[in-house]
């Protein structure tokens, strides 16, 4: 038992101090069990608080390594070739002691990593 509060103690230590962020382990243990292979997919370029998306069949893949759409080509129809995967992309949203609640997100993210994309036409 002494153990087990030392433990807990050392991570909100860490996590209050700033030195990290607690997760949930289900959603680490999703994202582990999720293959990675290579895929292309077609869809439209749409951007996001988190980074640039493919909205496909209404589901937001994350593309992390394309960095930004082009203004141009946001709203319009790519090819995206990449790694699927999943990843948590935005830290979990935080409620305060006055009930407020900060900006994230819960929960892990598609996402196409290494993605090469082109505009079609």
């Amino acid at each position: 038992m002494t153990s087990e509060r030392e433990a807990i103690g050392a991570l909100l230590d860490t996590y209050l101090g700033g030195g990290g962020d607690i997760f949930d382990p289900a959603e680490r243990a999703a994202a582990k069990t999720a293959e990675a292979e290579e895929k292309t997919l077609v869809g439209e370029a749409q951007s996001a608080m988190s980074g640039p998306i493919l909205i496909v069949n209404g589901e937001a893949i994350e593309v992390p390594s394309v960095g930004e759409w082009p203004d141009e080509v946001i709203g319009r129809q790519v090819r995206v070739t990449g790694t699927s995967g999943s990843a948590k992309m935005m830290p979990s949203p935080v409620v305060g002691a006055d009930g407020g609640m900060s900006h994230g997100a819960a929960g892990i993210s598609a996402t196409l990593s290494g993605a090469n994309w082109s505009v079609v036409d």
